[in-house]
């Protein structure tokens, strides 16, 4: 494919990777709404002893299990990343800890081991077994021809997991990753989340960006040839030679290619109306809402500070989600010395206002058998008509796996072949 015009609109993960490759063949304009690129777009401000740092929000950890491709790209940019202790505990929102784990670096591995309190043996009496089962059993069942065609409630109706194990250990951990309810974890095809929790229990350690997701951001959009802030699209339509943009000052601009990389609603609001059977395909990716604050209110990490663990998860059965609190101070570099600081995801106690340093209200897709349906159409338009199509589409909810920073990057890097541009030497194709 000859050099061409390209609109890239959106500037998170999907979008900026998008950008970076096709700018090494063609001409590339990125197009963000917002005043400053997306992926670091909600970060705070927060005092430190060293002055003012950014915490990212939400905060972005990763395993290279999980992550093969985004830990790649981090080391073909020479962004450097640290290792930090993702370990956790688990308690009722009146503060009483049911269950705790912490972990352990040995030879760049890390190993998580329990030693439990007295009057929290009993839970582990009940459940620890099917803990110790667990990595045996999502063994056997990804080997199943069928585990990406049921939903994860057959996963524990056929293993016969308890449901002390499912809304006090399973659940809050992996809603706390996909930030969506247990009941929409119970629609999700059940291979890619037993998938997601296999390799969130492998001993690869869990790292963090140094310099925030800003770092990756920026290495990224450095190479790309235009990058356009405050520019909110409001439609996008076929033209004879391409695709143009409509803006919602009036202004239009036409390009040979049009590429949204924005969430899968906010894709079909702006598509024109002749692209029926996309537009379809995209409102069957549904979004949850949730929020994040940052914080420094220490009821919403129970216990003494010398007991706090890096993640708490609070639960309650009036709930359908869990609260997350990380504690910034023990995963973020900059942040290890001063006044404690958390975010909290989904906060089911109200946290006091003067502590509050700011909050967030997103949107994350959720997977569904019918969603994953949608996604895998979607990716077969765009590959059989590659000779008519200008509007094409990828995120993070463009793969067949937990919407996520790597799920947003391997669609952008297969959405790049589309366009001549070869995935770059160190690509790793998912496994799944």
């Amino acid at each position: 494919m000859a050099q061409t015009r390209i609109a890239v609109v959106g500037s998170g993960i999907a979008g900026l990777t998008a950008g970076w490759l096709m700018s090494k063949k063609h001409h590339v304009t990125l197009l963000e709404k917002g005043p400053s690129l997306g992926m670091a777009q909600h970060g705070v401000d927060a005092g430190t002893a060293q002055g003012d740092k950014v915490v990212d929000v939400p905060l972005r950890v990763f395993n290279k299990s999980y992550y093969p491709n985004l830990f790649l790209l981090c080391q073909n940019l020479n962004i450097d990343l640290r290792m930090v202790d993702h370990g956790g505990a688990f308690g009722y929102l009146n503060g009483d800890l049911y269950f705790r784990y912490e972990n352990i670096a040995i030879g760049g591995k890390n190993y998580s081991y329990v030693l439990p309190k007295m009057k929290q043996l009993p839970w582990l009496l009940k459940v620890g077994w099917e803990i110790l089962r667990l990595r045996r059993d999502m063994k056997e069942f990804l080997e199943r021809d069928d585990c990406d065609e049921v939903r994860l409630a057959k996963f524990f109706e056929d293993f016969k997991y308890s449901r002390a194990f499912q809304y006090e250990f399973f659940f809050p951990i992996l809603s706390s990753v996909c930030t969506c309810s247990y009941s929409a974890l119970m629609e999700y095809p059940a291979g890619i989340l037993i998938h997601g929790m296999q390799t969130l229990m492998e001993t690869t350690p869990t790292q963090r960006f140094i310099g925030g997701t800003r770092a990756l951001q920026a290495n990224l959009a450095k190479s790309i040839q235009n990058v356009r802030y405050d520019s909110h699209v409001v439609r996008i339509e076929p033209s004879p030679k391409g695709a143009v943009v409509h803006y919602r000052d009036g202004v239009q601009e036409e390009y040979d290619h049009v590429i949204l990389a924005t969430q899968a609603n906010q894709a079909r609001e702006v598509l024109d109306v002749s692209y029926e059977e996309e537009r379809s395909l995209l409102e069957r990716i549904i979004y949850q809402t949730s929020d994040m604050i940052v914080h420094r209110d220490e009821r919403l990490m129970p216990g003494p500070a010398r007991k706090w663990s890096p993640v708490y998860y609070g639960i309650s059965s009036q709930y359908d989600w869990p609260m997350a609190t990380i504690w910034i101070n023990k995963v973020e570099p900059g942040f290890e010395e001063g006044e404690p600081l958390f975010q909290t995801w989904n906060p089911l106690i109200p946290p006091d206002e003067d502590k509050v340093l700011g909050r967030t209200t997103f949107e994350r897709p959720v997977v569904s058998l019918d969603s994953l349906k949608a996604v895998n159409r979607l990716a077969n338009l765009q590959k059989d008509s590659l000779d008519k199509r200008h509007i094409w589409f990828c995120g993070s909810y463009g793969t067949p796996a937990i919407p996520l920073l790597e799920s947003g990057l391997v669609s952008a890097v297969q959405l790049g072949e589309h366009f001549g541009v070869a995935k770059p030497s160190w690509f790793v194709e998912p496994s799944r």
